[in-house]
């Protein structure tokens, strides 16, 4: 899984995720909190094999979840634009769970 993040000039939060030939972007409309938010779900993934987090935008929420067994983690991430669509799968896919948390760290440093 590669992730690549960026930021705009409205204080936006774009992450592009690659796995296994899929593609989404995922965005929030506050990178500060974003931000804050997706390590703070890392570090309960580490800490209790379970970790998910919202990036809210005005259309609707990406909901990150996190499960990790072991060293491999699984990374889902859904998209809710109301109660009457409900969550509609973004992307999912597996990884090294040490990899995906240094990934996420570095780009957020980059920010």
């Amino acid at each position: 899984m590669e992730l690549s993040m960026s930021r705009d000039a409205f204080g936006r939060i774009a992450c592009r995720i690659r796995d296994a030939g899929n593609e989404a972007i995922v965005t929030g409309g506050d990178a500060v909190n974003a931000s804050l938010e997706l390590l703070a779900a890392i570090q309960d993934a580490e800490e209790s094999e379970y970790g998910d987090c919202l990036w809210q935008e005005p259309a609707g929420d990406f909901k990150w979840m996190l499960r990790r067994n072991g060293q491999t983690l699984t990374v889902a991430v859904m998209w809710s634009s109301g109660v009457v669509t409900g969550w509609q799968h973004v992307i999912r896919g597996d990884t090294d769970f040490a990899e995906f948390a240094d990934q996420v760290r570095g780009q957020l440093a980059t920010l």
